[in-house]
């Protein structure tokens, strides 16, 4: 009976020991993290919603309807001026989609560098009177369509509100953030419904790009471990620019040809001097620099997987 007495000590002793041990461990700490990354962006845009967007289309047409006989006997044919305005909506913000990297430093502090891409877009439509082939009166579909397109990487620093191991993590983040390739397109379609080019469509879209922004941003999160090596966070940014960088390297690609008769066509964004880009304002007069403002908020859902 003693015997089993101390038997029993001897195990509930070991029990005791291993389970000390047991609630004392720590769960391992992954080297590295790889996490798809979704969301939304709200950058200022104020240049595009209020500039770009509210950007006029106009132009000169010859009329061939309409002439008069000069003394001299030769006919001098009219030209009609036209000024399209159709704005587009603004957009407040638009969705993201990325990957990022984590690596680990310490207990409480990653290193991390990613790559994301984001983009926004705007449509309208209105009827026109459009003056073409010769004739002032043919009516058209004017559709309308405005895109933003931004790809960018960072590397930064997160440190975590405690050590990252825990069910529910805090963390801070500071990151430097690249935008290398910008990208703005102005879509221009027509489709006519009456007169001469009736069934046909005329197509004018303008392209300008930007490189090479540099930004701050600084945010915060929360994450949420799922399973041992997988945890959910929600985190929210804010990103300030150095500057506010033209658009840039204007080109077109259109379908007008000779027979239309257009001597001249005013589209929402226009090359200018040492390729800088410049949009025409609501009101058709003069010209406005084509920057962007680019500090702004993001938020963002990062599933990640640790290995």
């Amino acid at each position: 009976m003693a015997r089993l007495r101390w038997g029993a000590a001897w195990w509930c002793a070991c029990a005791a020991l291993i389970w000390s041990g047991v609630s004392q461990a720590k769960p391992r700490l992954s080297d590295w993290t790889f996490s798809p990354v979704v969301g939304v962006m709200q950058p200022s845009l104020k240049s595009i919603n209020e500039g770009i967007f509210q950007a006029p289309y106009s132009g000169q047409a010859q009329l061939t309807t309409d002439f008069k006989q000069d003394l001299s006997g030769r006919f001098e044919y009219a030209v009609d001026t036209f000024m399209f305005r159709n704005p587009l909506p603004p957009v407040p913000l638009g969705p993201e989609a990325g990957i990022e990297f984590r690596r680990s430093l310490n207990a409480k502090t990653d290193f991390l560098i990613g790559i994301s891409s984001w983009e926004m877009s705007s449509k309208s439509k209105i009827t026109v009177i459009f003056p073409m082939q010769g004739d002032a009166n043919n009516v058209a579909i004017y559709d309308r369509r405005g895109k933003l397109r931004i790809t960018q990487y960072y590397l930064g620093v997160r440190r975590f509100v405690g050590e990252k191991t825990r069910m529910f993590n805090a963390y801070f983040d500071l990151n430097l953030r690249q935008l290398f390739d910008i990208q703005y397109q102005d879509e221009n379609v027509f489709s006519f419904q009456t007169g001469q080019p009736a069934g046909f469509k005329r197509i004018d879209i303008i392209t300008a790009r930007s490189t090479g922004v540099s930004m701050v941003q600084l945010g915060a999160g929360v994450e949420v471990r799922l399973m041992e090596r997988i945890t959910v966070a929600l985190e929210g940014d804010y990103a300030v620019g150095f500057t506010r960088p033209f658009l840039r390297n204007v080109t077109e690609r259109q379908d007008f040809n000779a027979g239309d008769l257009i001597t001249g066509r005013g589209t929402p964004i226009q090359g200018g001097t040492a390729n800088d880009a410049y949009y025409v304002p609501a009101d058709g007069k003069g010209y406005s620099e084509a920057r962007l403002d680019l500090d702004g908020w993001r938020a963002a859902v990062k599933f990640n997987v640790e290995f």
